[in-house]
């Protein structure tokens, strides 16, 4: 379902965008064409009203995950009906617990397979990330399960997987006796003809999914499949793997622009790294701003502003879908710093350890060593360190780890000035809170610049303990909170990004209108503006 004309595809993207409230304001605005000059056209809106879910439905931009058991006629030809019932009670017990694991929804089970959403309820950035992950992880649970039944199984259990991204409604659906929160739409549609053109054990992804994702990790070549229901054929793609150095999955090919309005933000970071480098200064930068304002854009500033300084810049980055893992950004950042791939097997970690430790820690390589192996491989079964560790309790484990670290990092920063970039810290574990803590008190002991970044909502503990080193080590601390982008700023970002100069003002006003001054929405926005046709690249320009 779609809305006539321009300003009609622009409720949508605020529908998808808007917290609830700015959501009933733009479906009360239906009611009052002429606060968008007569533009829209109401008859979809009518139709949505009588069919009983205008109070209910809401237009939301989410991505689609269709999961679905190869082989179940052949499987329960094999199995009693008690290990058949065990089997699939397994299987879905595992996918749904991972699908909320990355904050997806289970809408529907059907039978030995499930349809998922990722975006709603709960508004999610990266939806389409999430969902592919999720696919993932759920196809190594499945092996998990095929090898521990493989005893009863005369074959592994496999599962075909489509993903899909896209506009559809969502709202509760049902009567009084029954309620269920559902999707509805093309975008769901074209997932299931995904995962039913899927072979056993592929994940099939729309063109969509493959655009939004294909930063992060590496698809097979584009096929053209015929799927029941669609008169022409459609893209698909096949997940190969995960890219051992994913880039940024931020962007639309063909839209680009200098970052606007954050020249005096940036000038305060660059200083701050030209007094460690010049000074041997210890800096703690915290920089904050609300989702979408404008964070990473600045930290990829940064990096190409201190690309030829003589200084070494590491990054660790927090995940929402990893908060339950102690030190994750930790892990991260020294992944980076130990220049690891992506999924590395422990002998290659422990060589790296063994040889960046031997050259920075000398002789105390031998302490550090067992809690620097046990922080990276403790998720990895069978590959913790034995040992001297039985006899430690954890918080005695815990304080040897925060030493580890803190030795290393400082050994480095004496060769040559660090600086320490730590993305999305609002969604941080505690104990990578707690050594983001600890090593605050020691910066003041080697030119060292952690560049903090997170929301507004939590930077408290951050600024109390960056106030505390300040006054006990004299550590220089600076906060960079970014704001909303003026509307003279948010126009000049427009027009950078799209270079229209007849651009129709209506048009641009109702744009600008409904990004709020914040970056990543107009850009959402010009995203799905583009997939709808509603903009177009015409001989090399907009």
């Amino acid at each position: 379902m779609r809305y006539c004309g321009n300003c009609a595809r622009l409720l949508e993207v605020e529908l998808d965008l808007a917290p609830p409230t700015q959501v009933r304001s733009a479906l009360h605005s239906l009611n009052h064409p002429q606060t968008i000059e007569n533009q829209v056209e109401l008859d979809t809106a009518q139709r949505f009203r009588q069919a009983g879910l205008a109070s209910l439905g809401e237009h939301r931009r989410v991505t689609v995950l269709f999961a679905d058991l190869s082989g179940y006629t052949e499987l329960a030809d094999h199995l009693d009906p008690d290990d058949l019932f065990e089997v699939v009670q397994d299987l879905i017990q595992g996918m749904v617990e991972i699908i909320y694991k990355y904050e997806g929804v289970v809408d529907k089970i059907m039978g030995d397979g499930i349809m998922a959403i990722f975006g709603a309820p709960v508004a999610l950035e990266n939806h389409s990330e999430r969902a592919v992950r999720a696919a993932l992880e759920v196809q190594a649970q499945v092996e998990r399960i095929s090898q521990a039944r493989n005893d009863r199984l005369n074959a592994g259990l496999k599962l075909h997987i489509g993903i899909n991204e896209g506009t559809v409604v969502v709202g509760a659906i049902g009567s009084d006796l029954r309620m269920d929160y559902t999707a509805i739409g093309e975008t769901v549609n074209l997932a299931n003809r995904l995962q039913e053109a899927a072979q056993e054990g592929e994940i099939l992804v729309s063109d969509s999914i493959f655009r939004s994702t294909r930063a992060l990790f590496n698809y097979a070549p584009a096929t053209r499949i015929q799927a029941k229901g669609y008169q022409q054929p459609i893209l698909a793609y096949r997940f190969l793997k995960e890219k051992p150095r994913p880039g940024s999955p931020r962007g639309i090919d063909g839209l680009g622009a200098p970052m606007v309005g954050r020249q005096r933000e940036l000038a305060l970071l660059v200083a701050s790294a030209k007094n460690l480098v010049e000074h041997k200064k210890s800096q703690f930068v915290l920089v904050t701003g609300e989702a979408g304002i404008g964070k990473s854009r600045l930290k990829t500033e940064l990096k190409q502003h201190l690309r030829n300084q003589p200084l070494l810049v590491i990054e660790g980055q927090s995940l929402t879908y990893r908060r339950s893992v102690p030190y994750w950004i930790f892990k991260d950042l020294l992944r980076e710093f130990l220049k690891l791939p992506a999924n590395a097997p422990p002998i290659l970690i422990k060589e790296r350890l063994t040889s960046h430790a031997g050259t920075l820690l000398d002789k105390r390589s031998q302490e550090s060593l067992p809690f620097l192996e046990h922080l990276l491989l403790q998720e990895q079964e069978g590959t913790a360190p034995t040992g001297q560790f039985a006899y430690l309790d954890p918080e005695q484990i815990r304080q040897n780890i925060f030493q580890s670290v803190r030795d290393l990092l400082l050994a480095e920063a004496r060769r040559q000035p660090l600086v320490l970039i730590l993305e999305d810290l609002h969604w941080a574990d505690d104990t990578s809170l707690d050594l983001l803590a600890f090593l605050l008190e020691m910066l003041h002991q080697a030119p060292v610049m952690i560049c903090a970044i997170s929301r507004p909502e939590h930077a408290n503990q951050l600024v109390t303990g960056a106030r505390l080193a300040e006054q006990r080590h004299g550590l220089s601390f600076g906060h960079v909170q970014l704001d909303n982008l003026s509307p003279l700023q948010s126009d000049q970002l427009l027009k950078e990004l799209l270079k229209i100069p007849e651009l129709p003002e209506y048009f641009r006003l109702l744009v600008l209108k409904r990004a709020e001054g914040i970056p990543f929405y107009l850009e959402e926005i010009l995203r799905m503006l583009i997939d709808d046709g509603v903009i177009e690249l015409v001989d090399g320009h907009w």
